[in-house]
C-alpha cells in the first residue's frame, strides 16, 4: 500500500459503524492451503491496518430520541489506496453488496448516492414504533394472558 494524498469518503449505513481490515495476501493464501490439507490455521489473523468507519449515529440528521438511522449514514475520509485494496480482499462482502458500505470521490455524490440506496432496509432499522408488539411471540403472549384474565 503506497502512501497517498488522495482520499473517498465511505459511507457506513450501519449504526455503530465497522472496522475495514486489511491483512497479508500471503497469509491469506497460507491459511487457505493449511484448510485444504485438513489442518486449518484457527489462530487470528493479525490486520497490516485498520480503520474504523463512522456509523449511521454519526450522521448529524440522527436524532437519539427518535432513532431512526433508515437513509442515514456516518462519513469517513479513508485514503484511496486503503479502500481499493479492502475492496479487493472483500470483494464477495454482504457490505458492498448490500450498499450497508459505499465511497464516493466527493460528499456531493456520497449524498445522492446515499438517496438512491437510503431506502433499501439494512436489517439494524429498529422496529417502527407503530409496529412494535404486534406479530411477535411476546405481543401474543400478553394478548393470550389479557384474555385469561377476563
Amino acid at each position: 500500500m503506497a502512501e497517498t494524498d488522495k482520499k473517498v469518503t465511505v459511507f457506513c449505513r450501519h449504526p455503530s459503524g465497522v472496522v475495514l481490515s486489511l491483512y497479508r495476501e500471503e497469509e491469506a493464501e497460507e491459511r487457505a492451503a493449511s484448510a485444504r490439507m485438513g489442518y486449518p490455521n484457527m489462530s487470528a489473523p493479525i490486520p497490516v491496518a485498520s480503520i474504523t468507519l463512522n456509523g449511521a449515529r454519526e450522521d448529524v440528521r440522527f436524532h437519539g430520541q427518535e432513532n431512526r438511522i433508515l437513509g442515514l449514514a456516518g462519513r469517513t475520509e479513508v485514503p484511496t489506496d486503503f479502500w481499493e485494496a479492502w475492496k479487493k480482499q472483500n470483494a464477495t462482502s454482504s457490505l458492498l453488496s448490500g450498499h450497508v458500505i459505499f465511497a464516493e470521490t466527493s460528499e456531493q455524490r456520497g449524498i445522492s448516492r446515499l438517496q438512491e440506496v437510503g431506502s433499501e432496509r439494512t436489517g439494524w432499522e429498529g422496529i417502527p414504533q407503530e409496529n412494535f408488539g404486534q406479530g411477535n411471540k411476546v405481543s401474543a403472549d400478553i394478548e393470550s394472558m389479557r384474555q385469561r384474565r377476563g
